[in-house]
This record gives structure tokens, sequence and C-alpha cells, in this order.
């Protein structure tokens, strides 16, 4: 489980020009009960959440992976699809 707080929410939304999905909606809930309590974010390619990273040569750096949960069934992104969770080295420096 990770949530995140505004400031970091922020970050990642900065960095990545995902959308972070609103905690109180209905989305939310559902996400929550497919694949646990996180915060979700929605992008281009589908919905993703974050984990964090150690950097044994730098702990101080903070660092997320982004890992894919799933991708858009439609073209108006509207219906995702569950996926097999890829986390394929997107780090992001907060």
């Amino acid at each position: 489980m990770v949530m995140l707080d505004e400031t970091l929410v922020k970050a990642v939304t900065a960095r990545t020009a995902a959308e972070v999905i609103d905690t109180n909606s209905e989305a939310q809930r559902k996400l929550e009960f497919v694949f646990g309590k996180h915060t979700f974010f929605s992008y281009e390619k589908g919905l993703f959440v974050v984990e964090p990273l150690q950097d044994a040569k730098q702990p101080n750096r903070r660092l997320v992976k982004r890992v894919r949960l799933a991708t858009w069934a439609d073209d108006d992104r509207k219906v995702l699809k569950p996926i097999k969770a890829t986390s394929k080295a997107k780090k992001i420096e907060l």
C-alpha cells in the first residue's frame, strides 16, 4: 500500500503529465477493491501507481518507480483493462 501525500502527488504529476485519481471518487473505491489502497494516476497509456526506490549510493535521493496496472481498453479512455503489473525502470526523482 502506497498512499502519497499532496506534496508527492504534485511531484509525480509534474514529472509524468499524469492525473491523480480523486481519493474520494467512486473510481478510487473501485480501484482499491481491485488493486488495494494506493494513490492511482491515469495517463495516456492507462493506470499506474508509484512505489518507493532506494538508491544505495545516494540515500537522501527520493526516487519512485512507476508501476503500470492497467491499459485503456477503448479510444475514449473510459474503460481500463487490468494487466500484469509492469515496472519497467521508469524511475521518477521527486
